[in-house]
């Protein structure tokens, strides 16, 4: 009587011992950096990074992607850096299911920040680290599964990278207007807190392209309103808001105006879709009111209007800086602070001539 032998499949490609620990340092890679954006985040100091052309790390920290329900998408980072450091505690009897939702969450994460980099038209380059690292990690981690290979890793992240992409860009395609990024395409029109038409001042203006539900824009009407005496009059009529949001409410700002006391105390407004141009008068005025900012000229855009394309404004906040014949010479989308926005646009006019 023969006795059945049950043999064991054999890995395609056996895996180096180097794979697991070099998995996990790239997880401490990540969370290390995600830590350290944390940080930025919450605490202060700015961070660490270029600001010039396409590299700017405070705009993508600051843009439409980099909250998620309230927190930080770093600290998300650190959490899932942190949950596949521990899978050996968390995911035992159901590894497989775990390992693979896991994954799931890493990539469709990582192409949620790609796409929202893509929005913001800025790149962070501490992001930029952390997610090569996120991708090496999932695909040391595909490789070091039984019965993979290396062949099956690198199908499963690159097919997986395309989908949470699609997933990710049809999120941001999707998303309210409370959230979205500014619409800038088309004509132009203008009216003033009276609802009646208006035009930008003569020379060389300011924009600061807002939404009076937007935390980061009330944050910045209260640092106008506390600006330095001197700057204010340098600004003069040559700084103008324009809202260019149809939805109501009004944001709160934080209780001290910098970027990273935002977090803590500022609060988005945003509320129902306004009805009229009347319905976006009284609400713009209800802003002012609560942020007066004196000597601003405040404009909205009227139903239907949209934002010239050439300004670029991809976020609320966003600031445009135009010349006497009010064209477009230098942009910036995001939160800027006092010394920030003068930072930039001493920068922008010396560029500009």
């Amino acid at each position: 009587m023969s006795q059945k032998v049950r043999v064991q499949p054999k890995r395609p490609h056996p895996t180096p011992a180097w794979a697991k620990p070099a998995e996990q340092a790239a997880l401490g890679i990540v969370a290390l950096i995600t830590l350290y954006l944390t940080w930025v985040h919450y605490n202060g100091g700015g961070v660490v990074c270029p600001a010039t052309g396409p590299i700017h790390c405070a705009r993508v920290l600051t843009g439409p992607g980099s909250t998620i329900l309230g927190l930080p998408y770093a600290l998300w980072g650190t959490a899932w850096a942190v949950a596949g450091l521990l899978r050996p505690l968390w995911a035992r009897g159901q590894a497989r299911l775990a390992n693979q939702l896991w994954e799931a969450i890493g990539l469709l994460a990582l192409a949620w920040a790609l796409a929202f980099e893509w929005v913001d038209g800025a790149i962070c380059l501490w992001c930029s680290v952390a997610q090569l690292f996120i991708l090496v990690a999932i695909a040391l981690d595909r490789w070091t599964r039984p019965q993979a290979s290396l062949g099956s890793a690198a199908s499963l992240w690159g097919g997986g990278i395309w989908l949470a992409a699609l997933l990710s860009l049809a999120i941001v395609a999707g998303q309210s207007p409370a959230q979205a990024p500014v619409t800038a395409s088309g004509g132009f029109a203008l009216r003033d807190l009276n609802n009646q038409p208006a035009t930008l001042p003569s020379g060389p203006v300011v924009v600061e392209v807002m939404a009076p539900w937007c935390e980061y824009c009330a944050t910045t009407a209260k640092w106008l309103d506390q600006a330095d005496a001197a700057f204010a009059q340098k600004l003069g009529d040559h700084f103008v808001l324009v809202d260019a949001s149809p939805l109501g409410g009004v944001g709160q700002a934080a209780q001290a105006p910098t970027l990273q006391s935002i977090a803590a105390t500022a609060r988005d407004g945003s509320g129902q879709k306004l009805a009229s141009n009347a319905e976006i008068a009284a609400n713009l005025k209800d802003f002012v009111q609560q942020y007066p900012m004196p000597g601003v000229p405040v404009y909205f855009l009227p139903m239907g209007a949209t934002l010239p394309s050439e300004w670029q404004a991809s976020a609320f906040p966003s600031f445009v800086l135009l010349d006497a014949q009010h064209r477009p010479v230098a942009h910036e989308s995001g939160f800027l602070t006092e010394s920030q926005f003068q930072a930039w646009l001493t920068q922008a006019q010396h560029a500009a001539g």
